[in-house]
C-alpha cells in the first residue's frame, strides 16, 4: 500500500525514466553507432551538470561537500522509494552501495530498452561523481541491474584527501549536513536539455529524432496521466496536473521554468511535449 505522496513521487520518477528511454532509443534507432555515441554524451552531460549544480548549491548554503552530502541530498540514481539499497559503506569521503531492486531498470525491461538504460548505468555515476568533485572523485561500478548476468547494482565511490586540493580539503572539513532538495521536473528538463545540446547540430535528421522520441513519451505520460488520476480518486484539472506531472503543460508553466533552455529547443518540447498534453485534456 502506497500514500498519496508516494504515489506522486513514483509516477514523476516514471516520467523521468520514460524520457530517457524514448528519447534514447529514437537517437539509436535514427544513428545506429552514431546514436548510441550521442546518447553516453548526452548522459555524462546530463550527469556531470547535475552534480555540478549540487556542489554549487551546497558551497551557497556553506554545507560541506562530501559524498554524504551529496547522496543526502540526491540518491545517486534517484529517490524513488521502490529503490531497495543497501549501505555498506557510509562516509565522507567513501560510499559503498548495493542495490537490488531499481524502478528505472524495471521501467526499461517493461519498455524493451534494456540496452538504453545498460548505457546510462555505465556512464551516469562516473560523471555525476566527476561533477560533484570537480574530477578529484571516482567511481566504480563492478556490477548493474541492467546486465543480465548481474542480479544487483554494486557501487563505489571516492573522494580521498589526498586528491583534494587545499580548498576542497578545507571543505570537506565543514561538518554541516545537507538535507534532500529534489526536484524531478528540473531533472526531466534537464535531461532533455542535454538531448537537445547534442543533437542541435546532426541536421533535420537528428531533430526529426529527438521530436520522434519526444513525441512516444507525450503519448505515454498522457495515457500515465488519466490511470494516475482514476488511481488517486482525482480529476484530470489543473490541480491535479500541478500536483502530479513534473513537465510543462501550459505555455505558461513552459516560460517559467525554461529559462535555461534555447527558444528552439523550447519550441520543439512545446510543439511535441506541451501541444499535444493540452489537445488531450484542453488545460
Amino acid at each position: 500500500m502506497n500514500t498519496q505522496e508516494e504515489i506522486k513521487t513514483q509516477f514523476q520518477f516514471n516520467c523521468f525514466g520514460k524520457l530517457y528511454a524514448y528519447l534514447s532509443s529514437s537517437l539509436i534507432r535514427w544513428g545506429g553507432t552514431k546514436g548510441e555515441r550521442l546518447v553516453r554524451q548526452v548522459i555524462v552531460q546530463y550527469a556531470q551538470d547535475k552534480g555540478a549544480h549540487i556542489r554549487q548549491h551546497q558551497e551557497e548554503k556553506g554545507i560541506s561537500i562530501n559524498l554524504k552530502n551529496l547522496f543526502l541530498e540526491e540518491p545517486c540514481c534517484g529517490a524513488d522509494p521502490r529503490f531497495y539499497r543497501v549501505n555498506l559503506r557510509d562516509t565522507r569521503q567513501s560510499q559503498l552501495q548495493e542495490v537490488y531492486s531499481c524502478p528505472l531498470e524495471k521501467q526499461w525491461r517493461a519498455l524493451n530498452e534494456m540496452f538504453a538504460g545498460s548505457l546510462y548505468c555505465e556512464e551516469y555515476a562516473h560523471a555525476l561523481i566527476k561533477g560533484y568533485t570537480l574530477g578529484r572523485g571516482q567511481a566504480n561500478v563492478s556490477n548493474s541491474l541492467t546486465c543480465s548476468r548481474d542480479n544487483r547494482c554494486v557501487q563505489a565511490f571516492y573522494y580521498r584527501t589526498a586528491n583534494m586540493t587545499p580548498q576542497q580539503q578545507w571543505e570537506l572539513e565543514n561538518v554541516t549536513e545537507a538535507s534532500p532538495e529534489r526536484n524531478t521536473g528540473r531533472n526531466i528538463l534537464c535531461l532533455y536539455h542535454a538531448f537537445y545540446e547534442n543533437i542541435k547540430d546532426q541536421g533535420v535528421d537528428g531533430i526529426a529524432a529527438l521530436a520522434c522520441g519526444l513525441r512516444a513519451f507525450a503519448k505515454d505520460i498522457i495515457c500515465a496521466v488519466s490511470d494516475e488520476a482514476s488511481r488517486t480518486g482525482r480529476a484530470v484539472d489543473e490541480t491535479f496536473m500541478d500536483e502530479f506531472l513534473p513537465v510543462p503543460y501550459n505555455n505558461k508553466i513552459l516560460d517559467n521554468t525554461t529559462s535555461f533552455l534555447e527558444d528552439t529547443e523550447k519550441k520543439i518540447f512545446e510543439i511535441n511535449i506541451v501541444e499535444q498534453i493540452q489537445a488531450t485534456f484542453a488545460l
